[in-house]
């Protein structure tokens, strides 16, 4: 039909210190905005897709990256 989609993308801090164990893919995270931070909603896979009713937008982790420091700015793709 000839629309061009644009994903709404905020460049926020993370609030708190984020691991994951397996970094070997690349992941879409759920997370909240609370005062422009986020923080990650509790996720346990692409099979708990209720995390997403608690959840503003996401963000996409990359392969090979295993952490994400407190104040880290990252890429958020809002709902």
């Amino acid at each position: 039909m000839g629309k061009t989609f644009h994903a709404h993308i905020r460049h926020l801090p993370i609030g708190e210190d984020f691991y994951r164990t397996k970094a070997n893919r690349r992941s879409l995270i759920p997370v909240r905005i609370e005062n422009d931070w986020i923080f990650p909603v509790k996720y346990h896979g692409s099979a708990h897709i209720n995390a997403y009713t608690f959840a503003s937008g996401w963000i996409d982790i990359p392969k090979g990256k295993k952490e994400l420091k407190k104040g880290e700015m990252i890429d958020v793709r809002l709902l």
